[in-house]
């Protein structure tokens, strides 16, 4: 799962290093990336996104490639949609699906403005404890982001992002 999401969270990083410019109208990227390690290719990553001023919508896919397919055979893919306020990016759904080797999971996180309104983990998640893991509770689920909504900054020009 760690390197699943580190994957599409590079891929959809770079997607955006010219997207964060509002337009009047909505404007459409696609980002098609190979990911490799000491130049042997290990993932091929595509995003489809849709920007406008007051919302996104994000497809992507993922799935591991040439050496990384002999390591860790995993394919998946993943939606995200939100909209902006004045102040942040709201999300309204994200979800990724995943199958790496013969297991698969989902991760279905669906919310209600700007707070995690339901979520569903196929397998279920296992409850942790011990040193290092803090349980979550109620407050902790208000004003959330997902790893897609996280990397999204609306600015007027990129000049103003940082």
């Amino acid at each position: 799962m760690i390197r699943f999401c580190n994957i599409l969270l590079a891929g959809v990083a770079a997607a955006f290093l010219g997207a964060g410019q509002a337009a009047a109208a909505p404007k459409t990227y696609r980002g098609e990336y190979t990911l490799s390690y000491l130049g042997l290719v290990v993932a091929r990553v595509n995003f489809d996104s849709r920007i406008d001023p007051e919302s996104y919508s994000i497809k992507g896919t993922v799935a591991a490639a040439g050496l990384g397919a002999l390591f860790d055979d995993t394919k998946g893919t993943l939606v995200a949609s939100g909209r902006f306020s004045d102040k942040a990016t709201q999300p309204t759904r994200f979800r990724a699906d995943y199958v790496s080797g013969k297991k698969a999971t989902i991760v279905d996180i669906r919310f209600s403005n700007g707070d995690v309104a339901r979520t569903i983990n196929v397998p279920p998640l296992k409850k942790r404890r011990g040193k290092g893991w803090t349980p979550l509770g109620a407050d902790d689920l208000k004003a959330a982001a997902d790893p897609i909504a996280a990397t999204l900054i609306r600015a007027p020009s990129l000049a103003q992002v940082c």
